[in-house]
């Protein structure tokens, strides 16, 4: 993989100082060795995963809690008699 900086510049509608481009050049080279190497590695036995945070969060089922109002109003900061006061609106 070449990096083309100047390119990836126009792309993206970016004006980089010498500095700011020496340390974006330096990056992405890191970031595409590290793709290279992905890329070498023999995954023929693998099974590919195309959710693996379904599986291993699993989800719940959606139950609304209930709540009892006296308790609810008791923690409210502003309130008046069985009301919740919000804030004005302008």
């Amino acid at each position: 993989m070449s990096l083309d900086l100047d390119h990836l510049k126009r792309l993206a509608m970016l004006e980089l100082s010498a500095d700011e481009e020496a340390e974006v050049r330096r990056r992405l080279s890191k970031i595409l060795e590290y793709l290279g190497k992905l890329r070498s590695l023999d995954l023929s036995g693998v099974e590919p995963m195309y959710a693996a945070g379904e599986a291993e969060a699993g989800y719940r089922p959606d139950v609304p809690e209930s709540h009892d109002p006296d308790e609810v109003l008791r923690v409210v900061p502003r309130r008046k008699d069985r009301y919740v006061r919000g804030p004005k609106m302008a």
